[in-house]
């Protein structure tokens, strides 16, 4: 939780070096957050993109670098502790996975904030300018959200798979993974749809109300995470189970 919001600064004085305008980032961060949360952002995306901070740059890189590398941390030790296992080993080695894992992760994730937030209007513009068939746009816009979803769901098997101590061999489709991608996209559509209706809400709390809100989410998003790993857990000790007893049948005929 305390690498988002030095990750979401990052990210911001980055932007002041790309063509990029306000309305386009905003679009963007629509997309990703629920609700009224974005309006979190507004006036800080406004001041990033008008000025550039590089002091808020390099703070904001080493922030990041150490909160999430640390936030990885702990993810796998929550998977670790499913197993009722301790972490065995030098706690560096298990602090240079977190920052592999890391620099994984954000390019996958990277790359899927691209394709949704900014590749559909390279497509409108392409279209717009006789360069792109019209009938190929809502193609293309349901191939970016599928890649996207992809991208969403390789980050969460990644994390499943170097979170399991008892890994074999690499499984890119599991239950746990497809259960999570799936709780993802329908917590944030229905989230979204539950702060649009409380507006009420909204004037009591103002902006520390949706600042609420969206700890909620990120929250929610966490326990999502979780729930689906120990899913995979539960799937793989019934598979066990299954094996021994087919292989005590075996021998005792």
């Amino acid at each position: 939780l305390l690498a988002f919001f030095p990750a979401m600064i990052l990210l911001l004085s980055i932007l002041p070096h790309t063509p990029l305008d306000t309305n386009a980032v905003m679009d963007a961060l629509l997309l990703f957050f629920p609700g009224e949360t974005v309006s979190l952002f507004e006036l800080t995306v406004s001041d990033l993109l008008e000025k550039s901070h590089a002091s808020i740059l390099s703070i904001g890189f080493v922030l990041t670098v150490i909160y999430a590398s640390s936030s990885v941390n702990a993810i796998l030790t929550g998977f670790n502790a499913s197993y009722l296992l301790e972490k065995k080993g030098s706690a560096l080695v298990y602090y240079l996975i977190s920052l592999v894992l890391l620099v994984i992760l954000v390019a996958m994730l990277g790359l899927s904030v691209l394709l949704i937030g900014f590749s559909g209007q390279g497509l409108t513009w392409l279209s717009n300018n006789g360069w792109l068939p019209g009938e190929l746009v809502p193609w293309l816009n349901v191939a970016r959200w599928t890649l996207s979803l992809i991208l969403v769901y390789f980050s969460v098997s990644i994390l499943y798979h170097f979170g399991n101590p008892e890994r074999d061999k690499w499984r890119t489709i599991t239950p746990g993974a497809t259960m999570t991608t799936i709780l993802i996209v329908l917590l944030s559509v229905g989230f979204g749809s539950f702060i649009t209706y409380l507006d009420s809400y909204n004037r009591l709390y103002g902006s520390l109300g949706t600042f609420l809100l969206l700890l909620v989410w990120i929250n929610a998003n966490s326990s999502v995470l979780l729930l689906g790993f120990e899913f995979n857990v539960s799937v793989h000790k019934a598979r066990n189970e299954a094996k021994s007893h087919l292989q005590s049948g075996s021998k005792s005929t």
